[in-house]
């Protein structure tokens, strides 16, 4: 089977604070620091399906960088 799906430019500077708002708890807890810096991706949109994207594959990137990082550590 096929599976379509509905793609959309999405604005990676939205997406990235919808990842920090469901990770930052988890974050907190571990002491670890996210330095994210939406200026360097002002106006950058990405043609994607974006729940997938949010919650897939930005959200299992933070997800390991969180497991594999020290506490105290950062991700960037």
């Amino acid at each position: 089977g096929k599976v379509e799906m509905d793609l959309s430019l999405t604005s990676l500077n939205t997406a990235m604070e919808y990842v920090k708002d469901i990770y930052g708890p988890e974050i907190e807890r571990k002491g670890i620091r996210l330095v994210y810096r939406p200026e360097k991706n002002e106006g950058l949109s990405l043609l994607v399906e974006p729940i997938s994207f949010k919650n897939q594959v930005l959200g299992n990137l933070i997800s390991n960088a969180i497991k594999f990082s020290p506490p105290g550590g950062e991700i960037r």
